[in-house]
């Protein structure tokens, strides 16, 4: 099983998740989800995260639609 300390100190940090470590004891790291162009990180069976790719602000709704399409579809 890979670690990812980065990500745990990302989502506790910078995102101020209080969440217990045995969360971060499954981490899905994906550099591009469908139809989404950035990285999605699942962690635990908790906690989604888009880190989205933008050039501009214009499209910006249409990929939020996107990751939250994705995202409900894998609960």
């Amino acid at each position: 099983m890979q670690e990812y300390p980065e990500i745990k100190r990302f989502v506790r940090e910078i995102l101020g998740c209080s969440c217990p470590d045995e969360v971060f004891a499954n981490i899905d790291y994906q550099q591009e989800g469908e139809g989404v162009s950035g990285r999605r990180i699942r962690v635990g069976a908790r906690l989604l995260i888009y880190i989205i790719n933008m050039d501009g602000k214009a499209g910006i709704q249409g990929v939020i639609d996107a990751a939250l399409a994705q995202g409900v579809g894998d609960v």
